[in-house]
């Protein structure tokens, strides 16, 4: 009983989570209001420009990649997203992986349903759109709330 009361208060923590820090997906797209703004001070001609390449070719083939490197406008917005959005996936691994409690394995799948609406609202934001980002965001939560109603499994 108590792992259960746990389970609870930390699904509903969890939930809270990912709905505060999936806001921050809102700082994607900046230019999306235009060239030269306060939220974007590049102008048309640089923000789209080709990326010159870094180095001469060298006529070699490249095997693996080590590293790849973003810049973004807010860093911390985006890495707050992204750590939410994995640790909202951790957590119903989790559930999957050690079943604590009986259901566990239904709530892990209602997570993951409801992350993908999740990664729905990150897509949508970066690509400019706040208003159906919000409502991405909304079937997140209402995922949520409804699945305890509705099973997905």
């Amino acid at each position: 009983m108590r792992t259960t009361c746990y389970l609870q208060s930390m699904g509903l923590r969890l939930l809270a989570l990912a709905i505060l820090l999936a806001a921050t997906a809102f700082g994607q797209g900046r230019c999306r209001d235009g060239y030269v703004t306060p939220g974007c001070p590049l102008t048309r001609e640089l923000a789209t420009a080709p990326i010159k390449p870094v180095f001469a070719p060298t006529g070699w083939k490249t095997v693996a990649l080590d590293h790849i490197t973003f810049l973004t406008p807010d860093y911390r917005k985006e890495a707050a997203f992204y750590i939410a959005l994995i640790g909202w996936t951790a957590a119903a691994v989790y559930l999957l992986v050690r079943r604590p409690a009986p259901g566990a394995v239904s709530r892990a799948v209602a997570a993951l349903i409801a992350g993908v609406s999740l990664v729905d609202a990150a897509l949508i934001a970066s690509a400019g759109a706040s208003a159906p980002a919000l409502l991405a965001l909304a079937g997140f939560a209402a995922t949520v709330l409804l699945q305890r109603y509705i099973a997905g499994t």
